[in-house]
Order: structure tokens, then sequence, then C-alpha cells
């Protein structure tokens, strides 16, 4: 049953991390908190990547949240000197602002992958129990015939 729950909520990740994606191809979203004085950290999406980064604005010395959802999207071709994009990967470093960004294809295969990985069962051989693998076989060697109930385990 548990596993069956983390199944649902894997592919329910994974749905809406592609609706991030899609939206983020029409809008920039940002959330960003101020949480030391000027100092704060952001969460964007904007052409098919999440971005994470940390900033420093001098207009604000209180923390505060704030939030954006503009309809023009952000361009992904500019870079700082010392950064770089590569396929939605994004590494810019900078005196004021850093940003680590990673295309949200890559986090939707890995929450598709995880269920997978979850979903898998264990292959068990005729004749063992489901549940530990115990030898259910009367006579295991002469091929007698299963017992009912798992010995070591109790389970049918």
């Amino acid at each position: 049953m548990l596993r069956r729950i983390l199944i649902g909520v894997l592919l329910a990740l994974a749905v809406v991390t592609v609706a991030v994606e899609v939206r983020s191809y029409r809008r920039w979203n940002y959330v960003g908190f101020y949480y030391y004085g000027p100092r704060g950290i952001c969460l964007m999406t904007s052409s098919g990547s999440i971005t994470i980064g940390t900033f420093i604005d001098w207009h604000h010395d209180a923390p505060y949240i704030e939030f954006y959802d503009d309809p023009n999207v952000v361009s992904t071709n500019v870079v700082s000197t010392d950064g770089f994009r590569w396929l939605g990967f994004i590494f810019e470093p900078d005196t004021h602002e850093t940003d680590v960004g990673v295309p949200l294809w890559v986090i939707e295969a890995l929450l598709i992958f995880a269920a997978g990985f979850v979903y898998r069962r264990k292959k068990i051989a005729p004749g063992l129990c489901r549940n530990c693998g115990y030898d259910l076989r009367a006579m295991p060697e002469g091929g007698g015939k299963l017992l009912e109930i798992c010995p070591e385990c109790g389970r049918d």
C-alpha cells in the first residue's frame, strides 16, 4: 500500500513538473526571499529550467518575500563571463548574484526513474514465499506439495 502511494506521489510530481516546464516557456516565474538585510535567495523557472540563486540587493534592508509572474520570458542566451549554459544547465557566478540551474526534463526523468525503481518487483521462484522467500515445498528436493502457510513469516 505504501509503495502504491509513493509511486502515485512520484508520478504526480512528474506531471506537475511537466506542467511547470510547459509554463516556463511562456512565463517567467520568480520567488525571492530576503533573509538577512540585502542578502537573499531566489527560485526561478524560465525557458525549461529551474534555477536557484543567491543575490545581494542593496535596496532592501528588512526580510521579506517577493513574487514575479512575468509573461516576458527571460532569454537563456545571456551568460556572465565566468558562467555557462548548456542543454538547460546553468551556472553563473557573479559578484552580487550566483545562479545554479537544472533543466526540468532532468527532474522529470529522475522522478519517473524513481517511480519505476519503486514499482519493480522481486522475481520469486515458484514454490517460495512471496513475502520472505522461504521454501514452501514440503520436501524441497523431491518436489513435494506446497505448504499453505509460510512457517517462517506466517503469510499465506
